[in-house]
């Protein structure tokens, strides 16, 4: 077992879901800010750009529960999941 290599993998997973969940965030604020837009360009009457901001903000929610909560992938994890799929 190479320690400095599992601790690179460990790494550099957590920084491919850290930028991922960035990009996801961006998109939600492109998008929510553009429908607000649309909102206030059509007369500003009910505010129905509350739905997907709140439905996006849900889903945005358990992709950081997922990236910063649960954790780092460890090789113990991966080496578990090996060995279940491994007959």
């Amino acid at each position: 077992m190479n320690t400095n290599y599992d601790s690179y993998l460990t790494t550099a997973t957590q920084l491919q879901r850290w930028r991922d969940f960035q990009a996801h965030l961006l998109a939600y604020v492109v998008v929510n800010a553009a429908f607000v837009l649309a909102w206030l360009l059509g007369g500003n009457g009910f505010f129905w750009p509350a739905f997907p901001l709140v439905g996006c903000a849900v889903g945005l929610s358990f992709q950081h529960f997922h990236v910063a909560l649960r954790g780092q992938i460890t090789d113990g994890d991966v080496r578990k999941k090996l060995r279940a799929v491994r007959p």
